[in-house]
């Protein structure tokens, strides 16, 4: 009897058990049913209800879990939780490969692309989304197309970011297609819209502007008039490169009125403040200063500082304030090296990344593909390299150009107002010197009337008195005296503004010089040689275009240039020295790396006499009795 009543114990806890089960795993069912249903409309809400499962997850059957992990993938990836590791979803992968459908083959290795996505392993999670893709049945009518084309959507950005235009192309044109088939409108128009910013990646505006406009028109054709004004971004900027303020005007408007994409402060949302950088363009370019320096200041907090100095730069440069400009200049080229930098961080990581997982696939491959396999590898690398390395080789010359445009204008400047201050003094003096001649004659005049006045006043009671004489005298006089106070008024008007003048280009003067200062001695030195004066001596120095020999004036100019650029050179060499002024004309000349036959030319005498000169030289400053070790010697003053 005892035997039997702890066996119909035994047996009445596993019915309860059993039942509980059963009824915990129904609820576990309706909630991940419950999360697949608003999965599309509300991800947060299925991640939500997801999470209730967290803790209980381990005891469920394999079906349930593997189900309930999918799931919260899923949910994760459309809230941008980033997957911060793939051990997971590997199993997920491997049940679903022997247990799964092939929506949910594609879908689990989507996810796993999208974890691979968020730990930089660019390679991995292309691969991983190419099995994705091979999973989905097109010919079965359930075919899930919005997993579909949200996969080629995640392969095109990669695409992008590894600058791999082509393939990314392919993949907007994927997107769109099985948008279509999925009877999604917006993201059909969508693919098309972002083969836009592919264009205009590549440098092709002409097809971008196509492209974008034809996305445009079928946006309006649907009815959809937000995103319609939202696709005018790229347009915008493009048509501000371009200097179209007019055209660039009409599509903000659009944007701005349409796209309700600005709060009622006026400040835009959704992530897309670089907006604000093309709205400080489009002020600039109508010459609205402090409104585009307003915008290009929003940039700031958003962290686009190479964009927000650049516009202030611009800003600064248009007022123009020289303190400011030197200032932004600087700060513009930091961002632009930091930018830099950050692209050659992230090309180690996915060079890094590209490693690893080909190593990963060297030791899942059978061994007779290994050396075929490395291989392909190699091969891989070597172009990722390569292009990694033309890119940043390209971006890396175009700084040196813009940096050498930016130190020959500064240099250009600066002579341009030497030339323009001495100019200013000429007239100045000649001002003067004409005014003091006809301020004389014109005092002259006045004192002579004066004095017939005078002469005519002592005779007012004499016979001969005639008022009417006197009147004249009077109103000549008087008139006399206003046109001599005119005169000196004119004189002291136009001597002021001449006065200030000057003031104004000794003022910037002294900006090109404290900007000049800050040159390291390779920019100096490039600034010097490709100088306005140093240039004209090279084509004074050409045989086959010379028609002159240099002026004192030349020399001067050459001489203060020298000056200001290695003054230490011209205190050893200076004119005030030892040496004749021939001889100290072709140190001048050897230093700017003029040959013997260019400074024959220019100093009017023969290639050996300057061979001598260089010795004669040598001697005297560096104890040397040869011509050969000149240059290198000069150079080591500085």
């Amino acid at each position: 009897m005892k035997k039997i009543a702890v066996l119909n114990y035994i047996c009445f806890v596993l019915i309860i058990v059993s039942n509980y089960s059963c009824s915990n795993h129904k609820e576990t069912k309706y909630i991940l049913k419950q999360a697949e249903t608003v999965m599309e409309e509300h991800p947060d809400s299925a991640y939500a209800l997801l999470d209730k499962l967290e803790g209980e997850k381990e005891r469920l059957p394999q079906s349930l879990r593997m189900r309930y992990e999918l799931l919260r993938a899923q949910s994760m990836n459309k809230t941008d939780v980033p997957f911060t590791s793939d051990s997971v979803l590997l199993r997920v992968v491997q049940y679903y490969d022997k247990n799964g459908e092939s929506n949910e083959r594609m879908l689990a290795y989507y996810m796993l692309g999208s974890a691979y996505r968020d730990l930089q392993d660019a390679p991995r999670a292309i691969d991983t989304y190419y099995r994705a893709v091979e999973c989905a049945d097109t010919l079965d009518a359930s075919c899930d197309y919005i997993t579909l084309f949200s996969i080629y959507g995640q392969m095109a950005m990669i695409f992008r970011h590894q600058f791999l235009f082509e393939q990314e192309k392919e993949a907007w044109e994927k997107y769109s297609h099985f948008a279509w088939k999925a009877n999604d409108t917006y993201n059909y128009i969508r693919g098309i819209e972002f083969n836009a910013a592919n264009y205009l990646m590549q440098g092709d505006t002409l097809q971008a502007l196509k492209t974008e406009e034809k996305s445009r028109k079928l946006y309006l054709q649907y009815g959809m008039k937000v995103a319609a004004a939202r696709v005018c971004y790229n347009a915008i900027y493009v048509y501000l490169m371009r200097h179209q303020y007019d055209k660039a005007h009409e599509l903000m408007q659009i944007f701005e009125q349409e796209g309700e994409l600005f709060d009622e402060n006026g400040d835009i949302v959704g992530h897309r403040e670089s907006y604000y950088y093309s709205m400080g363009l489009y002020r600039l370019g109508i010459h609205q200063i402090d409104s585009a320096e307003y915008y290009f200041r929003k940039l700031l907090p958003f962290h686009y500082d190479y964009e927000a100095y650049r516009g202030l730069l611009l800003v600064y440069q248009a007022k123009p304030n020289a303190d400011s400009i030197v200032k932004f200049a600087a700060l513009s080229e930091t961002a632009l090296d930091n930018i830099f930098a950050h692209n050659r961080i992230q090309a180690v990581v996915q060079t890094s990344a590209l490693y690893n997982y080909n190593k990963a696939q060297q030791l899942a491959e059978k061994k007779e593909r290994e050396a075929e396999k490395a291989r392909h590898i190699i091969i891989l690398i070597v172009i990722l390299t390569l292009m990694a390395a033309t890119f940043f080789f390209h971006r890396y010359r175009q700084y040196q150009i813009n940096k050498a445009a930016e130190i020959q204008s500064l240099t250009t400047h600066y002579w341009e107002a030497k030339e323009q201050i001495g100019k200013a003094h000429r007239e100045l003096q000649t001002l003067k010197e004409a005014y003091t001649i006809l301020l004389h004659q014109k005092e002259a005049e006045v004192q002579q009337y004066e004095l017939k006045l005078s002469e005519y006043e002592a005779n007012r009671d004499s016979l001969q008195w005639n008022e009417q004489e006197w009147k004249k005298l009077n109103g000549r006089y008087q008139a006399l005296s206003e046109e001599l106070t005119t005169l000196k008024q004119q004189n002291q008007l136009l001597l002021q503004q001449k006065q200030s003048e000057i003031d104004s280009l000794t003022e910037q003067i002294h900006e090109y010089q404290k900007r000049y200062e800050k040159l390291n001695s390779f920019e100096k030195e490039h600034a010097l040689l490709h100088s306005s004066v140093v240039t004209s001596f090279r084509d004074m120095a050409n045989y086959k275009l010379n028609s002159q020999t240099p002026t004192e004036t030349d020399w001067e100019q050459l001489y203060s240039l020298m000056k200001q650029s290695f003054p230490l050179f011209v205190a050893t060499i200076g004119k005030d020295n030892q040496l004749s002024k021939q001889e100290w004309q072709t140190c001048l000349l050897t230093r700017l790396n003029f040959s013997n036959s260019e400074i024959a030319l220019l100093l009017q005498t023969s290639a050996q006499r300057i061979t001598n000169v260089k010795t004669k030289v040598n001697q005297k400053l560096f104890g040397e009795t040869n011509a050969v070790n000149l240059l290198k010697n000069l150079c080591s003053i500085e």
